[in-house]
């Protein structure tokens, strides 16, 4: 279906003035009860006391990635440290950097020679 170039023209921004009457209703969110539980004292046995204890689930949840972690699991040991030290950047290439040819040459003469036969050039894709 084409689009009217008239009633392209007729959209307007939305400012503190003129703003969306009709709004998406929103359901319960998944946090509110979570953040409730996490905060529920449960009873659970303390490794180092080896004796029943009163504590948060937060608390007996955060035990147990410590156990694993210590067990040689890299998912806890990973989480441990992101929320101990923050998550690492990301460490993927920004290919518009790098938008360059790159010479790989068979024969090491070609390179001095220059030749155009003895050489396999590739190129990054380019956005």
């Amino acid at each position: 279906m084409p689009v009217v170039e008239a009633s392209i023209k007729n959209l307007k921004p939305f400012s503190s003035d003129r703003q969306p009457t009709k709004r998406t209703p929103r359901g319960p969110s998944v946090l509110t009860p979570l953040k409730r539980f996490l905060k529920k004292n449960i009873v659970y046995e303390d490794p180092e006391t080896k004796k029943m204890v009163m504590g948060k689930v937060q608390d007996v949840i955060a035990l147990r990635l410590i156990l694993n972690a210590t067990q040689g699991e890299n998912e806890a040991i990973k989480e441990i440290f992101n929320r101990i030290e923050g998550k690492l950047p990301d460490t993927t290439i920004d290919q518009s950097i790098h938008n360059h040819k790159t010479f790989v040459y068979l024969d090491p003469k070609a390179k001095e020679e220059n030749a155009d036969s003895n050489r396999i050039v590739s190129e990054l894709p380019t956005k």
